[in-house]
């Protein structure tokens, strides 16, 4: 018997250690430790939002009013499920990222993979360059286009305090005006919000009309992936210069707010008649009280 004193056992010491490790093996369990590092990796979480992120724009601006001013809500706002959710969708970039390198000519940077070396090249250029660009490292790294990582191009515009990634960009016509370029966002959503998605949704749209407005592009295509069947849907969104003046007229008139201290008024005229307001980390927050002043 497995917990009886056998030859050999030096002390009932061991036998409580044999028994203990037999208890644990029944009853181990991975999921503390996942869980322990989506909440480290949350709580790590170098993102800034002193700058206005294109792909939060077109949401809840009281929300970037709130993300701005960096206001704490605690560890209640963790979600482990929203970080997987994330996560799924940012490793998406990745699978296609690849996909693209081969069957369109894909523009940004692009980082050495010699782990001595790191150079990267295009970062110099407002849509990055094409692999074929790119020149022989002074680390002699010439293995092609798998000794190359691809870096997404920023998108910044200081003056209305813009700064995002754009997930890939790629050259589809015959020279290099805005015209011959696409912007390409990708997306995951699971199979309900698939099956009713018949346009691409308007945070997204506001989104890629923002990469478009700064980097000087003519057209973007949002791509929605089914997550749990694996399907494709495509929109195209092309540039629209009274779309991209408002936005940055609302840009404008939120730094304004936020330089005088104060937050935009909600959206939404209650709480529970709203998806996005339900689920916000804010929310309590917004609704009960706030040390900022509304702005109307």
């Amino acid at each position: 018997n497995y917990l009886h004193l056998k030859e050999g056992d030096s002390s009932r010491e061991e036998v409580e250690m044999k028994r203990k490790n037999l208890m644990l093996a029944k009853t181990f369990s991975l999921l503390p430790a996942i869980g322990n590092a989506y909440y480290n990796k949350w709580k790590n979480n170098i993102r800034t939002y002193d700058v206005f992120h294109p792909s939060s724009f077109g949401g809840c601006l009281r929300k970037v009013a709130y993300q701005y001013y960096d206001v704490d809500v605690g560890d209640s706002a963790f979600d482990e499920k929203g970080q997987r959710i994330f996560d799924c969708g940012h490793y998406m970039h990745f699978r296609y990222k690849d996909i693209f390198k081969e069957a369109h000519e894909l523009w940004g940077y692009w980082k050495c993979k010699n782990p001595l070396c790191n150079l990267i090249q295009g970062d110099n250029e407002k849509r990055g360059i094409p692999f074929s660009k790119v020149v022989t490292c002074k680390c002699g790294n010439n293995t092609g286009i798998n000794g190359f990582e691809y870096e997404e191009v920023l998108a910044e515009d200081k003056e209305y305090n813009f700064s995002g990634h754009v997930d890939a960009i790629v050259r589809a016509g015959d020279g290099y005006e805005p015209d011959d370029f696409i912007i390409v966002d990708f997306k995951t959503i699971n199979s309900n919000g698939f099956n009713l998605l018949t346009s691409p949704k308007h945070v997204h749209c506001v989104q890629v009309a923002i990469y478009m407005h700064i980097l000087n592009i003519s057209h973007s295509v949002l791509f929605y992936e089914d997550k749990d069947k694996q399907l494709i849907k495509e929109f195209r969104v092309d540039y629209d210069k009274k779309v991209a003046e408002n936005i940055m007229e609302t840009a404008k008139k939120l730094l304004e707010i936020l330089k005088s201290n104060k937050i935009p008024p909600r959206p939404y005229q209650n709480k529970e008649n709203s998806y996005d307001c339900k689920y916000c980390e804010y929310s309590k927050i917004c609704w009960k009280s706030s040390k900022l002043n509304s702005s109307t």
